[in-house]
């Protein structure tokens, strides 16, 4: 599964205790609509990693909520 980072960096606790979850930062300047960086998660079981890549979903959305 990837995720896309768009406009504004999540803090490190969006990632915490998932194994499996990666970021890249692409280190650009944060930017309303910019794609700035992914998140990957990989698991041997595929529904575990759609469920771990929800989880951060939701982190994403608590911590950096849409306009």
């Amino acid at each position: 599964e990837m995720l896309n980072i768009i406009g504004k960096r999540p803090g490190a606790g969006v990632l915490e205790g998932i194994e499996g979850a990666h970021l890249h930062d692409y280190a650009k300047a944060e930017r309303r609509g910019r794609k700035i960086g992914h998140i990957t998660v990989t698991d041997p079981d595929a529904g575990r990693c759609r469920e771990k890549a929800e989880v951060i979903r939701g982190r994403l959305r608590n911590e950096l909520p849409v306009d």
